[in-house]
C-alpha cells in the first residue's frame, strides 16, 4: 500500500513539474498585435504621370532580364510599389516574386530607402523625400534555367517576355488608370511579335506607345532569331518563332486551318471583339510551353 501511495505522489510531482514547464512566465507570453494594412487601396482615378518601363532581355545566355522604370511620384512620404500578384487568366496569386532580385531605388542619383511590407511580400514601401517628383527603379528578373525551377522563358535563340513579370506598379490606383510607355531590348538580329504596335525602333531597342498598365500586362511578346508572320485575316496574324529556320515552313493546309478558325469564331460570336489580334506561337524543344 505504501509503495502504491508513493508511486501516486511521485507521478503527481512529475505532472506538476511538466505543467510548470509548459506555462511560461507572464512577462514572456506572446502578445497578439493588430494587423495594420499600410498599402493604399486602389481607386478609380488617373495616375498623375506616365511610367517609363524598359525591359532589357538581351542577356539570354545567363537568362537574366534587367528592368528599369522611371516612375513619377505624387509627392513626398511613403510610396508603395506592387509586384503583380494575380496574372490574367490565373486562378491564384502566383506572380513570380521569387525571381525578383537586386531591387534598387534612386532619385536624382541618390539612393532611397525601401522596406518590404510586413504583411504582403509583393509590396515595397519607398521613402520619398521632399522635392522629388520621380524615382528610378532597377531590378533583375532571374528567369528559370532548368525545368524544375519553373517555365523556361529565355534561350540563346528566343524569349517569351511578359510585362507583368518584369515590372512594378504604384498602389492606390486601378491598373486601367496607370499610363505606361514600355520598351524592350532584345539581342541583335532578333525580331519581336506582340499585339502592341511599335512606335519606333533604335537598333535592337523597340518602343511602344503609351497604354494603360492593364492593357500592357495582357500584351506579352515573343522574340527570336527565326521569325515568320502569317496573315490570317486583315486583322488577325499568326506570329511564329522557332528554334530553327526550317521549323517555320508551314504547309498551305496548316495555315488554311488557322484562317478557318478565325472565320468560324466571328460566325460563332456574331462580332469581332478586337481591333487586331496576334496569335503568338513558339516552336521549340528548349523554351517552356504556356
Amino acid at each position: 500500500m505504501r509503495r502504491f501511495v508513493l508511486a501516486i505522489l511521485l507521478s503527481s510531482c512529475v505532472a506538476t513539474a511538466a505543467t510548470a514547464q509548459l506555462v511560461p512566465p507572464q512577462n514572456s507570453l506572446p502578445t497578439p498585435t493588430p494587423k495594420v494594412d499600410t498599402i493604399p487601396a486602389p481607386r478609380d482615378v488617373a495616375y498623375p504621370g506616365t511610367i517609363q518601363l524598359t525591359v532589357d532581355a538581351s542577356d539570354v545566355e545567363r537568362a537574366i532580364f534587367r528592368i528599369h522604370q522611371h516612375v513619377p511620384v505624387p509627392g513626398p512620404g511613403d510610396f508603395v510599389l506592387l509586384y503583380p500578384k494575380w496574372v490574367p487568366g490565373g486562378h491564384s496569386p502566383r506572380g513570380d516574386i521569387k525571381n525578383v532580385a537586386g531591387l534598387r531605388v534612386t532619385a536624382d542619383g541618390h539612393e532611397l530607402k525601401w522596406v518590404r511590407d510586413t504583411l504582403d511580400v509583393y509590396a515595397f514601401h519607398i521613402a520619398v523625400p521632399a522635392g522629388v517628383s520621380a524615382i528610378d527603379v532597377d531590378f533583375q528578373y532571374l528567369t528559370p534555367t532548368a525545368g524544375n525551377q519553373g517555365r523556361i522563358v529565355a534561350t540563346p535563340d528566343m524569349a517569351s517576355i511578359q510585362w507583368l513579370s518584369n515590372s512594378l506598379y504604384p498602389a492606390g490606383y486601378f491598373v486601367r488608370g496607370i499610363p505606361v510607355q514600355a520598351s524592350v531590348i532584345v539581342p541583335s538580329g532578333w525580331q519581336v511579335a506582340t499585339a502592341l504596335r511599335p512606335s519606333g525602333q533604335t537598333g535592337n531597342r523597340i518602343d511602344y506607345p503609351v497604354t494603360s498598365y492593364e492593357i500592357l500586362v495582357d500584351s506579352p511578346l515573343i522574340a527570336g532569331a527565326h521569325y515568320r508572320k502569317f496573315p490570317l485575316s486583315p486583322d488577325v496574324t499568326l506570329d511564329v518563332i522557332a528554334d530553327t529556320e526550317q521549323e517555320l515552313d508551314a504547309k498551305p493546309e496548316q495555315i488554311a486551318a488557322h484562317k478557318r478558325l478565325v472565320e468560324q469564331a466571328v460566325k460563332a460570336f456574331g462580332a469581332q471583339h478586337y481591333d487586331h489580334y496576334d496569335f503568338l506561337l513558339t516552336i521549340s524543344d528548349n523554351l517552356g510551353g504556356n
